[in-house]
Formats: C-alpha cells, structure tokens, sequence
C-alpha cells in the first residue's frame, strides 16, 4: 500500500518538476507581459503542488528515526540554499556565458531552470522507500 502510495507522490514529484523547469524556462522567453502570465502561471500552480508532494516522498523514504534530520536537511536545501545561491547562480550564468546578449538575463534564467529541473527530476527518480 505505501509502495503504490509513493510511486504515485514520486510521478506527480517528477511532473511537477519537469513542468516547474519547463514553464520558469519559457516566462523569460516571451515577448509580451501577456503572455509571459501563461507559464507563470504554471510555475505558481505546479509549485503549490511540488513542496507537500515531494516533502512526503521525502519523509516516507526515511526510516522513521531519520524522518526529521531528511526533512530539515531537504527544507534548507530547497528554501536557503535555494533563494540564497539561486540570484548568485543566475548572475553568474548571465555573466559567463551571454556577458554581451541583451537577453542574457532571461537566456540565464532559463538555462539554470532546465539545469534544476532536470536535477529535481534525477533526484525524484532516485528515491526509494525505506520503510
């Protein structure tokens, strides 16, 4: 029962994902503010549903004993790491690699959102339940 439970978290964890990536790619790439609030609005709606799905999956790939060290461990990975290197990881990738493009910013944001997708997406792939 909670092996069936978890396939189903992990597979929305990894469409939540992808779509999240997906969508944080696009919003930049539009011409218009218009349209720029199609894929924001899939970032919104598939982030709502990103951090309770995948908090479960990670708390039932624990053993109970280490269910509260995973979840601190993966709430400071997503929230401090994440809005704390997030901005400095963007500005790098928009200096290093589009340092002369008008568009670097957005070009940057992109690329380091399909680089975190697809790294949500391996790690989602790669839990398995412990319990």
């Amino acid at each position: 029962m909670i092996s069936a439970f978890l396939r189903s978290q992990r597979r929305v964890a990894i469409a939540t994902a992808i779509t999240m990536a997906l969508a944080t790619a696009t919003a930049p790439q539009t011409s218009s503010i218009a349209l720029f609030f199609i894929p924001q609005t899939l970032v919104v709606l598939s982030s709502m549903a990103f951090l309770p799905v995948t908090s479960t999956v990670v708390a039932q790939s624990m053993p109970a004993q280490m269910t509260g060290k995973a979840m601190a461990i993966f709430l400071l990975l997503q929230g401090a790491l994440g809005a704390g290197l997030g901005p400095v990881v963007v500005a790098f990738i928009s200096q290093r690699l589009f340092p002369d493009s008008s568009h670097g910013l957005g070009l940057a944001v992109s690329v380091t959102a399909l680089a975190l997708g697809a790294l949500a997406t391996v790690g989602a792939l790669g839990l398995r339940s412990r319990k």
